[in-house]
């Protein structure tokens, strides 16, 4: 969303190709096959936006590069193939050997995680909570693309996270990002 980093800032760090892909699941996998489909020779995709903490601070950028789904559940092991966790660790590691730090996983589901009571029932094998990465990284695992998310902790997934998510907007997510992404930026483009 252009309120987790300006589009402006986008366009200042020399980057072309930027889609604005809105709120959930659906939205990021169009949003990722629509700038895929009219920029075929793209290598990676990088999404930077705001994330519910589990066990990481409020401010914390991480660089993501391994997603699960976790509102996605069927009863049917034989179909469980459909829902497997998503990791672009190994690959990122060989193709940008100087990109570090990239290790974290994230959990995608279309709920924004802010009840005490919503965020116990949820397992806790990542770390951090959003509504889009899985969705595009299952979109450029199957255009063979790399994938990378950059996820400011905006609050910490409790009842107070609504506000907490306004404030950290308001706050330094912007700032935070922003320089997150021109030091990976700046990593990526020392290894062209």
């Amino acid at each position: 969303m252009d309120q987790e980093i300006p589009p402006s800032t986008l366009k200042e760090l020399g980057l072309q190709h930027i889609a604005i892909i809105g709120v959930g699941k659906v939205n990021a996998s169009i949003g990722a096959m629509q700038l895929l489909h009219a920029q075929p020779q793209l290598e990676i995709l990088i999404n930077v936006g705001t994330a519910g903490a589990v066990h990481k601070t409020v401010g914390e950028v991480l660089r993501c590069s391994n997603f699960i789904q976790r509102d996605f559940e069927l009863p049917f092991p034989e179909l469980a193939h459909y829902n497997q966790p998503i990791s672009f660790q190994s690959s990122l590691s060989n193709k940008y050997p100087h990109l570090t730090n990239h290790h974290h996983t994230c959990s995608t589901g279309d709920n924004f995680v802010h009840l005490d009571t919503h965020h116990a029932q949820i397992a806790h094998p990542f770390d951090c909570l959003e509504m889009e990465a899985y969705a595009i990284a299952k979109v450029c695992q199957l255009q063979q693309k790399q994938f990378l998310a950059l996820k400011y902790i905006s609050d910490n997934s409790d009842n107070a996270s609504k506000d907490d998510w306004a404030e950290s907007l308001q706050g330094k997510a912007k700032s935070a990002l922003s320089e997150e992404l021109k030091n990976l930026l700046i990593s990526l483009r020392a290894q062209s």
